[in-house]
């Protein structure tokens, strides 16, 4: 009986609500998820220190070598990466994914 309202449940949830357009960063070798072009469009309205910082990030640099890479304090280097990570979560809801 629990097994069968658990289903009812989720079918009438899965049809209640529109599914949220969720955006995928991955850096798992051949997954390719559809929303991965529309977040390379999110980064690349971004300018080019952003960019480099972001990549950066991404490719799990420490703040250390960052702060070397763009000639920046560490400190300047986090402060500047949550204003990035800000920056995108605006860009990524005008595309109409949720965060």
């Amino acid at each position: 009986m629990k097994y069968i309202i658990a289903l009812v449940a989720l079918f009438f949830f899965s049809f209640s609500k529109p599914h949220p357009r969720v955006l995928i960063f991955t850096k798992t070798m051949g997954y390719h998820h559809a929303s991965i072009p529309d977040g390379v469009k999110a980064i690349q309205q971004l300018g080019k220190v952003e960019k480099a910082l972001i990549y950066l990030y991404m490719e799990d640099q420490p703040y250390d070598d960052i702060a070397a890479t763009l000639g920046i304090s560490q400190i300047n280097v986090r402060v500047r990466l949550n204003r990035v990570k800000n920056k995108l979560k605006e860009i990524i809801k005008t595309m109409n994914y949720e965060y």
